[in-house]
């Protein structure tokens, strides 16, 4: 269209980006992140009901919860993860900083008692290596290396939840809790609840109730799904806020060219001349509006200030377009900062997902710290 300004995208590119991503995108975006916090929860509630009663002593796979308590006579932690990362120094926009790349991680382990809320003890035998489920303590190294280590444990008294093989078997210190004799067999020994990884299993050890890491996914989507349906509102409350009024209340007329104009504006690629039609609304004369039309229809609204078409708002009679078209202006309506508020939302949602992530759901736990690797400016 000859008058069709050209600082406004096409008609059907502005009913894509309005009704297409930010409209069904964005719609069944929330509703996928909606669904991902209701599956979260029915994890986190299927996580509880898995806590076995304490009530019910029987062999096979339980999970427990009770407090660590040590042999006799130790002091050490019955479960010790040392997790060692090596820092380079890195530089970016923002300044410099550490990342702090995961080299190995070893387990510690020696077997302890787990008491349960009802007093009884089970003895806990929990192999070499640990499924841990711990908050990593403060990093520690020496001054001028650039290797540091981190740690977890499971200490002395703390809250614990506990899973594996429950069976019964023999306590070198006899504490555990014992089980009943058979009938008929007085002379048997004793036998003691002993709790072992499963079959081709780690033990399972947190100390953090099991749903909490399935609560927080829950709470991660949910507010992200707010997040997004927040900038919906914000974008098409704002950006779209023309648009909107236009296809819903806009009415095709003819407005008279009242003068034209032209300046240039300088960018990386040189100089770029932009070409104005200041038109009076048809149903307020004295509200004009002015829009960048092509030169061609520059030139020949110069050789005679005709009537143009445009869609007019009549309840707002400053809403006007020339073209006659409902159309998103590229600059007067902000759509391409929408663009870019939608990509670096989506950005932020993804690099929050990632490195949210706790340590002991990752293969290599790397992490980054802003300053300097030996303390310096």
């Amino acid at each position: 269209m000859l008058y069709a300004p050209v600082d406004r995208l096409t008609h059907d590119h502005s009913y894509y980006l309005v009704f297409g991503l930010f409209g069904v995108v964005l719609v069944l975006g929330v509703a996928a992140l909606c669904v991902l916090a209701w599956w979260s929860r029915a994890q986190a509630r299927g996580a509880d009901a898995q806590v076995t009663p304490i009530e019910a002593f029987r062999a096979g796979r339980v999970l427990f919860a009770g407090a660590v308590e040590l042999v006799p006579g130790e002091r050490d932690a019955p479960v010790l993860l040392t997790l060692q990362q090596h820092g380079e120094q890195r530089r970016s926009k923002n300044g410099q900083f550490v990342l702090w790349t995961e080299t190995g991680r070893w387990y510690k382990t020696r077997p302890f008692y787990l008491r349960l809320e009802n007093g009884a003890l089970v003895r806990v035998e929990p192999g070499k290596r640990v499924d841990l489920v711990d908050a990593l303590e403060l990093p520690t190294r020496d001054a001028l290396s650039a290797t540091r280590t981190r740690h977890a444990r499971l200490g002395a008294d703390e809250k614990v939840w506990l899973g594996g093989h429950l069976s019964l078997g023999l306590d070198p210190l006899g504490l555990a809790t014992q089980a009943a004799r058979p009938a008929g067999y007085r002379e048997a020994p004793h036998q003691h609840w002993v709790l072992k990884p499963s079959p081709g299993r780690r033990l399972f050890a947190s100390s953090e109730p099991v749903s909490k890491r399935f609560n927080d996914n829950a709470k991660f989507y949910l507010g992200w799904a707010l997040g997004w349906l927040a900038l919906g509102a914000l974008i098409h409350g704002v950006a779209f806020r023309e648009y909107h009024q236009l296809r819903r209340h806009g009415v095709d007329a003819m407005a008279q060219v009242l003068s034209t104009d032209r300046y240039q504006t300088r960018t990386k690629n040189g100089y770029v001349t932009h070409y104005v039609a200041v038109v009076a609304s048809p149903y307020a004369p004295s509200q004009t509006v002015r829009e960048e039309v092509s030169a061609d229809a520059w030139v020949r609204l110069q050789e005679s200030l005709a009537s143009v078409p445009v869609v007019v708002d009549r309840r707002h009679p400053e809403s006007l377009q020339i073209g006659g078209r409902r159309e998103l202006g590229s600059t007067i309506v902000g759509s391409l900062l929408a663009y870019f508020a939608f990509f670096v939302a989506f950005g932020g949602m993804l690099y929050h997902g990632f490195w949210r992530r706790p340590w002991y759901t990752r293969k290599k736990f790397n992490e980054t710290e802003p300053g300097s690797l030996y303390g310096g400016a």
